[in-house]
């Protein structure tokens, strides 16, 4: 949402330059926004309430811009920007809304109640903001993904009971079909990673007796999923397929399976060889990308930018981590959520950054002394007269 706000402003300041402040000005109103003239040397106070967090993400993302000078969050209602273009300055003012959900949970009651229809939306392979609701596919299909498991999850370990059961599996159902047709691969991908990770360490923990009913459980799980991925494949006339094959909407092979980060990759490592002590500074990887290549793009991998920003501490503080939840799993091996937490941590920062705070909040799960303690029988000693 943030991205999106961040380049109509973009536009905004490019039809000022070519064609001035009136133009300028119709652009922001038919976006949504207020626009006016200020003096260079007007007071602007930069707010942001201390539990205001999704507003830090707001504010790295909008200051990204060069023509950003200053972001106001003084309430959840409004934003106020001041930019500049050539020798005037502008104050632009819009809807919160605009930049980040008021109420999270939202997002998937959008998803199943307002969503349009899947069908006439999927024109191509691409990542699809339409059947996201009009966020981000990365980020919606990986809170789905994480959806997913905690409902497989319930399913095998909370749910007692065929309707508890049942109604697990229906919205296991809807939240794997909603997640697929993002067509963003990696949440859904990482889903399945979490999920496999958590039958393998329940189904070694348990019984002879337990591990008959997780096989039965499972296999109705798997043809849960086939019967999903065939509605899938029919609701975006074939498209999923070619998506997953790594083809394009006329069935041509792609070149890169990873949709450009493999070359984001490439460049932030050599970033980091070029400067492997002291790296070349904290946020300068989307800075320095476009004074080489013109290009605004963020980057997709926490790992390849902490050390291209940091140098060798970057690669010290990755270190860390990494080792640390599998040295906490090597005093606890009974945790079974542990290492699936640390795939979803792992998969997430690789494939979509951190542009959610999920994949951190997931992290310090991993590092909870999980312990499935047995009840305690307090027995009454008897005392013989």
């Amino acid at each position: 949402m943030t991205r999106t706000i961040a380049a109509e402003l973009d536009l905004i300041t490019e039809v000022i330059e070519r064609e001035g402040a009136l133009a300028g000005q119709q652009i922001a109103r038919s976006l949504g926004m207020s626009m006016s003239i200020v003096a260079k040397d007007t007071n602007f106070v930069e707010q942001r309430r201390f539990f205001d967090f999704t507003g830090i993400v707001v504010r790295r993302e909008l200051l990204a811009l060069p023509e950003i000078l200053t972001v106001d969050l003084p309430d959840n209602r409004k934003v106020t920007v001041r930019i500049k273009t050539d020798q005037e300055y502008f104050e632009l003012q819009f809807a919160r809304r605009q930049v980040s959900a008021s109420n999270p949970h939202q997002l998937i009651v959008y998803l199943f109640v307002y969503n349009p229809d899947v069908s006439k939306v999927v024109t191509g392979t691409g990542s699809n903001f339409s059947s996201s609701g009009g966020f981000g596919p990365n980020q919606v299909a990986t809170v789905l993904g994480l959806g997913m498991f905690i409902l497989t999850v319930r399913f095998f370990y909370f749910s007692k009971g065929i309707l508890l059961k049942g109604l697990d599996l229906v919205f296991l159902a809807l939240f794997s079909f909603r997640a697929i047709v993002t067509f963003s691969r990696g949440g859904v991908f990482t889903s399945i990673a979490m999920i496999l990770a958590f039958l393998f360490f329940m189904y070694f923990q348990s019984n002879k007796k337990k591990r008959k009913s997780i096989i039965a459980y499972t296999l109705v799980i798997v043809l849960l999923g086939g019967l999903t991925w065939m509605i899938s494949s029919v609701q975006t006339n074939g498209f999923i397929e070619k998506r997953y094959a790594n083809e394009n909407a006329i069935g041509v092979k792609k070149a890169d399976i990873t949709t450009g980060r493999s070359q984001l990759f490439k460049f932030e490592l050599n970033e980091f060889f070029e400067n492997p002590f002291f790296g070349i500074g904290v946020g300068r990887v989307k800075q320095l990308r476009f004074e080489q290549t013109g290009l605004h793009v963020a980057s997709h991998n926490e790992m390849s930018r902490i050390i291209a920003e940091h140098g060798i501490l970057g690669v010290l503080a990755f270190s860390i981590l990494l080792f640390v939840p599998l040295i906490f799993y090597l005093g606890n091996r009974q945790n079974i959520f542990l290492i699936p937490f640390y795939i979803f941590w792992f998969l997430t920062i690789n494939h979509s950054s951190m542009r959610i705070a999920a994949p951190a909040f997931i992290y310090a799960l991993s590092l909870l002394n999980y312990v499935n303690e047995k009840p305690i029988i307090h027995r009454k000693q008897v005392i013989a007269e």
